[in-house]
């Protein structure tokens, strides 16, 4: 049986409902055609800095449409997206990277991080780099989030299941994530259980939306009803409902004094 590379899922559902909302922040929305392009163009302005399969990538973005942009783009060219919060002070950021050695670090002020390939938020890559699907390049683990352990010192928790849907599919059944449903994340994505569930929704159909504040009980039971069913992502627990929405609702850690 053939494996689809998760780099490929969006550009498949891209190809099937093109005008689809892929991700919503604030009054920002973007279509699954515009983030595919969006994707396509930045895996090639990742490759060009020095990403190279089953390699690390640094991800130090806050939620947003801009981390999962730069997911997307480092699961095209088979590398590990290895997420750390944006909050971390510098001395404790700086001891995650130099464990993780990573290709390319994003998000974080180049200052930061001399000796290493760095780039910060609102990264652009050449507009002459083009923006059409990739080929298909599978990374040896799709995920390698950072724990502090019983010592405290970082530590990479480096996933054993590759980057493809079907190593991923019976995960996204176990927790009943349905297709074409209303996701909403509570916590921040660089925590192992809102990156998963947030990046299964998505690959799952779902359309990713993100508040600039946070909803009210009455704001998002009015919501819900209004688009269909539920899952709500805090801690990585997602609670459930029927499959009949086509919206995600992300909750930025910009707005969350606990993170």
């Amino acid at each position: 049986m053939s494996e689809t590379a998760l780099g490929t899922v969006v550009g498949n559902l891209a190809h099937a409902a093109p005008q689809h909302a892929a991700l919503t922040c604030g009054t920002d929305t973007v279509s699954r055609a515009a983030f595919e392009a969006r994707t396509n163009q930045l895996a090639r302005g990742y490759r060009e800095l020095g990403v190279t399969p089953d390699s690390f990538v640094t991800i130090g973005l806050p939620n947003g449409i801009e981390f999962f942009e730069a997911v997307l783009a480092v699961w095209k060219l088979g590398a590990t997206p290895q997420p750390i919060s944006s909050r971390l002070p510098a001395a404790e950021r700086r001891a995650i990277i130099d464990l993780a050695n990573p290709s390319l670090v994003v998000g974080v002020e180049p200052s930061e991080t001399l000796g290493r390939t760095t780039i910060p938020d609102g990264f652009e890559p050449a507009a002459s780099l083009s923006s059409e699907p990739l080929p298909p390049l599978i990374g040896a683990s799709f995920k390698a989030p950072t724990s502090g352990g019983s010592t405290g010192r970082p530590k990479l928790i480096v996933a054993t299941q590759p980057a493809t849907w079907e190593s991923l599919e019976g995960f996204a059944n176990l927790l009943k994530i349905p297709p074409d449903g209303v996701h909403l994340v509570t916590g921040p994505l660089y925590h192992n259980g809102p990156f998963v569930t947030s990046l299964l929704a998505l690959l799952r159909k779902c359309a990713s939306t993100s508040t600039r504040g946070l909803y009210s009980y009455d704001e998002w039971e009015n919501m819900r009803v209004a688009e269909g069913s539920a899952t709500v992502a805090g801690g990585g627990s997602p609670v459930t409902g029927s499959p009949v929405a086509s919206r995600t609702s992300l909750l930025p850690t910009c707005i969350r004094k606990d993170v």
